[in-house]
């Protein structure tokens, strides 16, 4: 046998293990809490993490500007910039005569 397929059996043979040791934790009568569900130490520190990221949050002034230029500088620039560009655009398109008044969609706004 090559060392390849006795790693295989040796991997196969701890999910083996721990898969029959799951099930009898699961379905032992009484090792089943009152809620049904099993205690899982990672899912509860992944839970607890979770519950006090706001006590271990620390503010820093890169993640203040990252905050202020992503949530207001660069959407009002960006909405500034191309409401001016449409403006620009259509302004020149009527003033140049391509567009007749009567055609005109808002004849008292450009």
């Amino acid at each position: 046998m090559s060392a390849e397929s006795v790693l295989a059996q040796e991997r196969k043979r701890i999910r083996d293990a721990l898969k029959l040791q799951y099930q009898r934790e699961i379905y032992h009568p009484e090792g089943i809490n009152n809620t049904g569900a099993k205690f899982d130490p990672a899912v509860q520190r992944f839970m607890a993490m979770r519950a006090t990221s706001y006590e271990r949050f620390k503010p820093t002034s890169r993640r203040s500007l990252l905050f202020l230029f992503g949530v207001y500088i660069i959407p009002i620039w960006s909405v500034v910039y191309f409401m001016d560009k449409r403006l620009e655009r259509k302004e020149s398109i009527l003033s140049s005569g391509k567009v007749s008044y009567r055609d005109r969609t808002f004849k008292f706004h450009t």
